[in-house]
């Protein structure tokens, strides 16, 4: 399954295993919203979405993954802030997937 995760790069930190921790610096969203030309349509939860987000974010995208890319646009930190009312907006998982994501310590712009 596809995330986030993917388009991290390893940091330099290391944990107390010697293990690299992923990135989440590395991935330039920025880029993502700046090529859009307006807003796309958005959807609104309710109490019942927020039981089973997952299904509510499929019924929308007809997609299971990407998800936490999406929320990450949207800019939303953690699915557990949603309250009934709040809305997403419908990013198109294939515009979202056909953007370089690049480490930003070697962005030169």
């Amino acid at each position: 399954m596809h995330s986030r995760y993917d388009l991290m790069r390893e940091s330099v930190v290391e944990d107390i295993d010697g293990e690299h921790f992923p990135d989440p610096l590395t991935i330039n969203y920025q880029s993502a919203l700046d090529s859009l030309r307006k807003l796309p349509d958005s959807y609104t939860l309710n109490r019942y979405d927020l039981k089973k987000l997952w299904k509510k974010y499929y019924l929308e995208t007809g997609k299971l993954e990407d998800d936490d890319i999406l929320y990450s646009l949207n800019g939303v930190e953690h699915v557990g802030l949603f309250e009934p009312g709040d809305f997403l907006y419908k990013f198109n998982t294939d515009l979202v997937e056909q953007y370089e994501f690049k480490n930003l310590e070697n962005d030169e712009n």
